[in-house]
């Protein structure tokens, strides 16, 4: 004879043997609660950014008196405090100028926008803190590999190397290597190339962007210096002479400055081939005999 035996019911089971799935009801709460807290971060944000004229100077200071204690006393700390107070800085500036514009036309969406760029923000924090460790030696250096995956996954870097290196392949032919460098003698054909690049990427950020940046001055004060910048290269073209490439040599290096103030230095890139553009345009010398 068998002895019946009671099957228990699974874990998590219902009644007939049919598995009861969780509730998200605690999910949805926590993810309610994030959410108010992100508008009240945002808010707090919008009302300090309204006083930026009381915060913002004592900070530059700070950053700068920090950048001056890194030049007069070089050390990893020194280094550490004087790019975290700069970072600090510039990430404000973006927030303010950017985030916090596209909050004031769309309310709705302060939360989303609002995790959206702590996330940012932290990952950025978090790499840059690695690369920290790395170049003090607590931590292996990042792999080849990966530095070149993160440089490529920005849309725009295959573009700009390309564009990059496209005239030193051309240069490189034998039917055009004379052409080339008396090219190079007669203009400051690098000087040129790199303020129309950085002009080109200047000009990008208010075009991308161009509804965030619509119902502020920005997209003219970006507009500017891009145009500033193509309209030098052109003067550089135009007016190949030592003293005129020193001139706007100089004048290349300060719009690669203001070029932070609303664009982000044209994606960084963008201040980075001005500056080029700018030292190359005033240590530039024409051929003898061009």
């Amino acid at each position: 004879m068998f002895t019946p035996v009671e099957v228990p019911e699974p874990v998590g089971g219902s009644p007939g043997g049919r598995l009861r799935f969780p509730s998200f009801s605690l999910l949805r709460g926590l993810g309610e609660k994030w959410n108010s807290l992100a508008v009240t971060i945002g808010l707090g944000f919008l009302n300090f950014w309204n006083k930026k004229h009381l915060f913002f100077p004592p900070l530059l200071a700070v950053s700068l008196l920090a950048l001056w204690y890194h030049r007069s006393s070089s050390s990893l700390l020194s280094f550490t405090l004087a790019v975290s107070l700069l970072l600090t800085t510039l990430l404000l500036a973006f927030i303010g100028l950017v985030v916090m514009d596209y909050v004031q036309r769309d309310l709705a969406s302060t939360g989303k926008v609002v995790t959206q760029t702590l996330v940012g923000i932290s990952l950025l924090l978090g790499f840059l803190f690695y690369l920290d460790l790395s170049i003090g030696g607590f931590l292996p250096a990042p792999p080849l590999l990966i530095l070149l995956a993160i440089m490529w996954a920005v849309p725009l870097v295959p573009y700009v190397v390309v564009a990059l290196f496209l005239p030193l392949l051309v240069g490189r032919l034998p039917r055009v290597r004379e052409r080339w460098e008396a090219l190079r003698g007669r203009y400051p054909f690098w000087g040129i190339y790199c303020a129309v690049l950085g002009g080109l990427m200047i000009l990008y950020v208010p075009l991308k962007f161009f509804p965030m940046y619509l119902y502020t001055s920005l997209v003219f004060w970006g507009m500017f210096l891009g145009s500033s910048c193509l309209a030098l290269a052109a003067i550089m073209a135009m007016f190949p002479r030592r003293d005129s490439c020193r001139v706007v040599g100089l004048f290349l290096v300060i719009l690669a400055a203001l070029s932070w103030m609303g664009t982000l230095g044209g994606a960084l890139l963008g201040s980075l081939f001005c500056i080029a553009a700018g030292a190359h345009a005033y240590a530039w010398r024409p051929a003898s005999g061009s």
